[in-house]
């Protein structure tokens, strides 16, 4: 059973409240039942399970932007096939969902029958989630191979993220290097990239309606072990992991958990403890002759 969606004016002249509409239960022997709408990108999923009725020719479904179609000469044609008898039907068809002026598309499917009459429609709404989702946060740094590898989180609380797709570029959002990738991972390897230039990983994330999110972004670091960061210039990039041996209000050290050498790191420490085992990424730095990174 589906609900219309239905709401009185003030002084419509209903005189009680909570006012509802409920279609009444389609017969499925005669017309098409259990209707679902899927939606994605550019497209909707259509499913159904047709009536046993012979004289059922095809399937139509319609819809519109303010109410259920109740006839199918009413509102806008979405697809039309011949029906399978007895049996669950799905269909995906193109649907802009993003050039949808309204919150709510309203459908209906019938079945068609060989003397030109029509079934009772089973019905379904869809309430289209306009908003997209939240900003990827980016991490990535450039293995000893070379190969980059990032990571991405981002949130949708009232649909899903039907995808994500990433660039490589000089700049936060540029795709100079690698253009646009559409995947439906929140990880990625990426090779090919040149080594010695500053790079950026930019990723965003799509909802199941098509809309995107702004761009999120990070500076591609360089993992390597404390030893070798020391040895790099200022302004590079790193990853490195290590032991925290000392914790200050503005900064901590690490040390190379298999070497005795250890590092400056500048940034909020709160949270950590001496002896834990951490990886941090920041940009390479000097202050007063000491090597350090900047968070």
């Amino acid at each position: 059973m589906s609900a219309f969606r239905f709401q009185p004016a003030s002084g419509g002249g209903y005189g009680i409240d909570n006012v509802s509409l409920v279609s009444a239960p389609v017969d499925p022997a005669v017309s098409p039942s259990a209707f679902a709408i899927l939606p994605s990108p550019g497209q909707c999923t259509l499913c159904w399970h047709a009536p046993s009725d012979p004289n059922v020719m095809s399937i139509t479904v319609r819809y519109d932007r303010k109410t259920h179609p109740l006839t199918p000469a009413f509102g806008t044609s979405l697809c039309s096939l011949p029906v399978q008898t007895d049996a669950d039907q799905q269909i995906a068809v193109p649907l802009d969902w993003t050039s949808i002026t309204s919150n709510y598309l309203f459908f209906s499917v019938f079945g068609l029958r060989s003397d030109e009459s029509c079934s009772a429609p089973d019905i379904a709404f869809v309430q289209i989630d306009k908003t997209p989702p939240t900003t990827p946060v980016v991490t990535a740094c450039r293995e000893t191979n070379g190969t980059i590898a990032a990571q991405w989180t981002s949130s949708e609380t009232d649909s899903a993220i039907a995808q994500y797709r990433y660039a490589v570029g000089t700049s936060s959002g540029d795709s100079s290097i690698k253009q646009w990738t559409a995947t439906t991972s929140t990880a990625a390897q990426i090779s090919g990239i040149p080594a010695g230039t500053r790079v950026y990983v930019s990723v965003m994330a799509q909802n199941q309606f098509g809309f995107w999110s702004a761009c999120g972004s990070t500076s591609v670091a360089m993992r390597a072990g404390i030893t070798d960061v020391v040895g790099l210039r200022d302004e590079t990039d790193v990853c490195v992991s290590g032991l925290v041996t000392a914790i200050f209000s503005d900064c901590y050290y690490l040390q190379d958990p298999v070497g005795a050498r250890g590092i400056k790191v500048i940034g909020n420490a709160s949270g950590l403890h001496l002896g834990d085992q951490v990886t941090v990424t920041g940009t390479l730095t000097t202050v007063n002759g000491e090597r350090c990174i900047q968070q």
